[in-house]
C-alpha cells in the first residue's frame, strides 16, 4: 500500500472556553478544513465535539505545509480573552498561547473510506498515539513542552 501522511491535532484547553467561543472555534475549524481541502486536496475529520482533528494528506511532500497551516489558522481564530480571568484554573490561557497540539505520522495507509469517515493504517496510529500521550485533559497540572511532533 502507498505511504501516506496523517496530521492529527488536539485543540488545547478547548473545554475551558465559554459557549460562544466554542461555537466560534467549531465554525472556524470547519472553514479551515474546507480551505485545506481546496488547497491541498486533503480529507479532514473533526471528532470529539470539534476538539480533535485527523487530516489525510495525499502528497506527503505537502504534510509539513498542511501542519503549519493548521497551526497558524487555529492560532488566528478570534476567541475572546474575556474569560481568561474568570477561570479558576485559568486553562483557557493555554488555548490562546498554544492553540493546537499537532502530530505528523508518515507510514502505510491500509484503508481510507471518506464516505464512512474511516482512516486506518500505521500513519494514523503514529500520529494518534503521540497526540494521546501528550494530552492535558483531566490533569491537575498542565505542562506543555511541545506542540509539534513528527513520527515516521
Amino acid at each position: 500500500m502507498k505511504e501516506a501522511a496523517i496530521v492529527s491535532g488536539d485543540i488545547i484547553a478547548s473545554t475551558s472556553l465559554n459557549d460562544a467561543d466554542r461555537k466560534t472555534l467549531g465554525e472556524c475549524l470547519i472553514k479551515m478544513t474546507q480551505r485545506l481541502d481546496r488547497s491541498f486536496h486533503v480529507y479532514s475529520r473533526l471528532t470529539e465535539g470539534n476538539d480533535y482533528l485527523d487530516c489525510y494528506v495525499p502528497e506527503t511532500s505537502d504534510a509539513i505545509r498542511v501542519m503549519l497551516a493548521i497551526k497558524c489558522l487555529v492560532k488566528s481564530i478570534p476567541v475572546g480573552t474575556d474569560n481568561l480571568s474568570n477561570q479558576t484554573d485559568n486553562r483557557s490561557k493555554f488555548f490562546r498561547i498554544y492553540g493546537i497540539r499537532l502530530a505528523l505520522g508518515i507510514g502505510e495507509l491500509k484503508r481510507l473510506d471518506i464516505e464512512n469517515g474511516v482512516i486506518d493504517g500505521d500513519a494514523i496510529y503514529y500520529s494518534g498515539r503521540i497526540i494521546s500521550e501528550n494530552r492535558t485533559y483531566n490533569k491537575e497540572k498542565v505542562i506543555i513542552k511541545n506542540t509539534l511532533f513528527n513520527v515516521v
